[in-house]
């Protein structure tokens, strides 16, 4: 997403300024809108990872942010931090090394506190799962980043494993590949135990999404599906389609365009039935995010957006 700056009087600037949080005093860049709080995470400046909680800038340092997560009022984040690319877990906006000899985080979940963070660990990479600071190793390499999901105190990862990257669910402490090798997962969700999986298939890329290990191909020939979102049994996706790369979330497979000629969807979340994006707009790649499909841009330069959570407004 960024890059480090080479000049060594800047790197050690970056180094002393990853080791707090800058929470920003200007105008909030956007208001959330009524009865929920809208967390976005991404990057103010070059090698700044920030938070936005409801527009207010929440500076993390030289960093670099790969999940998102709000629970009981607490904002957590993971990534990585300082010139030394360190796996990082924040709390409110407090750093917490996350330990293990080469880590590095990709995806996060929080379940009832506990932050449930999964990447790689060790000199071969080897796919693991942090349960707050506790490192759990599994014997697969993996040749994507891995996401995880949690219910109920059970681990859902997927990743694409093995030397040749199979795409693959971890589930109930064993890896199970996809029926369809050629598969290249992009998402997961899990509700009530049954676990939805999009990405494409074939050699020809065509957009699916696995129910359960059962592929449901999306009936557009065209999309490319990025992102998966699971409520109450109705499914929605994210991603584009078409020759212009036009972006679109789709509800139970229905398609709704996003109105701009250039719009690029970073992440998706849902909350009673609303669909909230984030990513950018327009040639210039301005941060935005859209509420069933209405955009707001960030009154923040410079500024990109890559998660979004949302929650009820305390």
């Amino acid at each position: 997403m960024r890059s480090l700056p080479l000049a060594l009087i800047v790197l050690l600037a970056i180094a002393m300024t990853a080791c707090g949080t800058d929470v920003g005093s200007s105008e909030p860049a956007y208001a959330s809108p009524p009865g929920v709080s809208v967390v976005l995470a991404g990057s103010s400046g070059p090698a700044q990872a920030s938070l936005w909680i409801d527009g207010e800038l929440n500076n993390l340092g030289a960093a670099k942010v790969s999940g998102l997560f709000a629970d009981g009022g607490v904002v957590y984040a993971n990534g990585t931090s300082g010139i030394l690319n360190r796996a990082t877990l924040w709390r409110d906006g407090e750093a917490e090394r996350i330990p293990g000899g080469g880590a590095a985080v990709t995806s996060l979940w929080v379940e009832d506190g506990i932050p449930y963070s999964v990447g790689h660990a060790g000199f071969f990479e080897k796919t693991a799962y942090w349960v707050d600071q506790e490192l759990v190793s599994l014997d697969e390499l993996s040749l994507a980043p891995p996401i995880i999901t949690v219910e109920n105190g059970e681990v859902y990862i997927a990743a694409a494993t093995g030397t040749i990257g199979r795409p693959s669910i971890w589930q109930g402490g064993e890896w199970t590949e996809l029926p369809e090798r050629d598969a290249v997962i992009a998402d997961m969700f899990v509700e009530n135990a049954t676990v939805y999986v999009a990405g494409e298939y074939s050699i020809q890329g065509l957009a699916g999404v696995w129910i359960d290990g059962v592929l449901n191909p999306v009936d557009d020939p065209a999309a490319v599906i990025t992102h998966v979102f699971v409520e109450n049994g109705v499914v929605y996706l994210a991603g584009f389609y078409g020759s212009q790369s036009i972006a679109a979330y789709w509800v139970d497979g229905q398609r709704f365009d996003l109105p701009e000629d250039s719009a690029l969807i970073a992440d998706m979340f849902v909350k009673d039935g609303v669909v909230y994006l984030a990513g950018s707009s327009g040639l210039t790649g301005a941060a935005a995010f859209w509420v069933d499909g209405e955009r707001t841009d960030l009154a923040a330069p410079n500024s990109a957006v890559h998660l979004i959570f949302v929650t009820d407004r305390t």
